[in-house]
C-alpha cells in the first residue's frame, strides 16, 4: 500500500490583504473616534462662542447701538471664547417670549488640524454653529413702589455723573445685582459704597451733581423739566389709593408704560413706616438682609397740569397711555421705564426707620443719632441756611434682578431691566 503524498505548495502571503483592510478599517475607526471626538468637541466649543456672543451683543443692542452690538459679539466671539471666524448680522425682528424685538445673529466657526482625517483628504475640521438673541425693555407690571423717578437723576455722592447739563444724557447707574449684594453682605454699614446710592426724597425734585461740586436741588417749580420724586396716583389701578397697600400688594391691574400718571398730592408720611417694607418679602437667597427689591417706574417728562397731548405736545408721544390720569388739574409724569431698585434704608421725620443704619457719630453720619448712610451724606451737602427734608428711601438700582419674572411688554427704555434672551 503505497503512501500518498500531498505535492501542493503551501500559499504564503494571502493574509496581507486581510491586514491591509483591517489596517484601513483601523484608521477609519481611528478617525472617526479622535476626529470624530474632537469635531463634536469643538461644535459645543463653537455653539458656546455663539451663544455667549449672541447674548454680549444683545444685551448692547438694548442701547440702540446697533455698531457696538456687532463689535461686543465680535470680541466674545472671538477673543473671550477663541472661535476661529465669527460673523454677526442684526436682525430685524426675532420673537422672543412672543415678542417681536430686534436681534443680533452670530455665526461661529471652530477650526483645527484633523489628526487622522488627513490620510482621506480631510485636513482641517470645520464646525459651525450659531445663535441668534434679542433683548427688550419690559413695560407692564404689577408689582411697584409707586414712585415717579428721574431718568436723568445722579446717585446722591457720584463720582463720575456730571449731571447739571440736562441737555446731555445722565443715565441712572446699575449695579450688578450679585455683585452688589456681596458688597452689602461683607462691608461695614459705615462703610457701604456711597458713590453710587440713590436717595429719593419726599419734597426735592432736581438733584444735580458735578463731579466735584456739591449737590444742587431745585423745586419743581424752578425747573418743570422733571424731578426725582412723585409719589403716582395708581387709583385706576388698584382697589382704593392707599399708598402703603400699593407698595406691599402691588396693582391689581397691570401698568403699561409709556404712560402718563397724576402725582400724588401731599405729604405721604405714612409710607415711610418701617412696617410698610418689613411686610415686603425678603430676597430670596438673602432672607437674613433687611433688604427689600421694588420696582421704581422711571419717567422722562413731566407736565404741569391738563392732559399732556394737549398741554405738553412736545413730550407727549403718540400711543402714550393717558387713560391713567385722574385729575387733569395736577401735574403729570410720563412713565418709560421699569426699573429694580433695592431699598436699604428709610428715613422718616429725620430719623432711621428701617434697614441698615450707621451708629451715630460714625463715618459719614455726623449727628447724634443712627442714620441712614445716604441720608447722613446727604444732610453734609446742606449748607446752614438749607431745611432738610425729613423722609427719604435709599439704596441701588440694579441690573440682572429677578424682577423679570414680573414684567411682561416690550415698549419700555432700558434703565436697568433688560430681558435678553437666545431665540434659537
Amino acid at each position: 500500500m503505497s503512501e500518498r503524498i500531498n505535492s501542493r505548495k503551501p500559499e504564503l502571503g494571502q493574509v496581507i490583504p486581510l491586514i491591509a483592510l483591517m489596517m484601513i478599517a483601523i484608521v477609519g475607526m481611528a478617525a472617526l473616534i479622535i476626529d470624530g471626538g474632537s469635531l463634536m468637541s469643538n461644535r459645543r466649543t463653537a455653539q458656546a462662542a455663539a451663544d455667549a456672543a449672541a447674548l454680549a451683543g444683545a444685551k448692547s443692542l438694548c442701547t440702540g447701538n446697533e455698531s457696538g452690538a456687532i463689535s461686543v459679539a465680535h470680541n466674545y466671539a472671538i477673543t473671550k471664547n477663541k472661535a476661529t471666524t465669527s460673523v454677526e448680522t442684526i436682525v430685524a425682528s426675532v420673537d422672543i417670549n412672543g415678542h417681536s424685538v430686534k436681534g443680533i445673529k452670530v455665526d461661529t466657526t471652530i477650526s483645527n488640524p484633523s489628526f487622522f482625517a488627513g490620510i482621506f483628504g480631510q485636513s482641517t475640521l470645520n464646525a459651525k454653529a450659531t445663535a441668534t438673541a434679542g433683548c427688550y425693555h419690559p413695560s407692564i407690571t404689577t408689582h411697584l413702589l409707586p414712585i415717579a423717578f428721574y431718568y436723568n437723576q445722579p446717585p446722591i455722592k457720584s463720582d463720575s455723573a456730571d449731571c447739571t447739563d440736562l441737555s446731555k444724557p445722565c443715565d441712572i447707574i446699575n449695579w450688578d445685582y450679585t455683585t452688589l449684594f456681596s458688597t452689602l453682605g461683607s462691608t461695614a454699614v459705615a462703610d457701604l459704597p456711597l458713590n453710587n446710592i440713590y436717595v429719593i426724597m419726599n419734597d426735592v425734585k432736581i438733584c444735580a451733581k458735578t463731579v466735584s461740586g456739591p449737590i444742587v436741588c431745585n423745586a419743581m417749580a424752578g425747573n418743570p423739566e422733571g424731578g426725582n420724586r412723585a409719589w403716582v396716583d395708581l387709583t385706576q389701578l388698584a382697589v382704593g389709593s392707599n399708598l402703603k397697600q400699593i407698595i406691599k400688594n402691588g396693582v391689581s391691574e397691570p401698568l403699561s408704560l409709556p404712560s402718563w400718571l397724576n402725582g400724588e398730592p401731599g405729604v405721604v408720611a405714612a409710607v415711610y413706616d418701617d412696617r410698610v417694607y418689613t411686610l415686603l418679602p425678603p430676597i430670596e437667597g438673602y432672607e437674613s438682609l433687611p433688604y427689600r427689591l421694588v420696582l421704581v417706574p422711571v419717567f422722562d417728562y413731566f407736565c404741569q397740569y391738563g392732559n399732556p397731548d394737549v398741554r405738553c405736545p412736545d413730550k407727549w408721544t403718540a400711543g402714550d397711555t393717558t387713560e391713567y390720569i385722574v385729575n387733569v388739574n395736577q401735574p403729570s409724569y410720563r412713565l418709560v421705564g421699569l426699573a429694580p431698585f433695592v431699598i436699604t434704608c428709610v428715613t422718616k421725620n429725620q430719623s432711621f426707620d428701617y434697614g441698615v443704619s450707621v451708629p451715630k457719630n460714625t463715618g459719614v453720619n455726623k449727628t447724634n443719632k443712627a442714620q441712614c448712610p445716604g441720608y447722613a451724606s446727604y444732610l453734609q451737602g446742606l449748607s446752614a441756611k438749607d431745611t432738610p427734608q425729613k423722609d427719604a428711601i435709599e439704596g441701588y438700582f440694579v441690573e440682572g434682578s429677578p424682577l423679570d419674572q414680573f414684567t411682561s411688554g416690550t415698549e419700555g427704555v432700558g434703565v436697568g431691566l433688560d430681558i435678553i434672551s437666545l431665540t434659537k
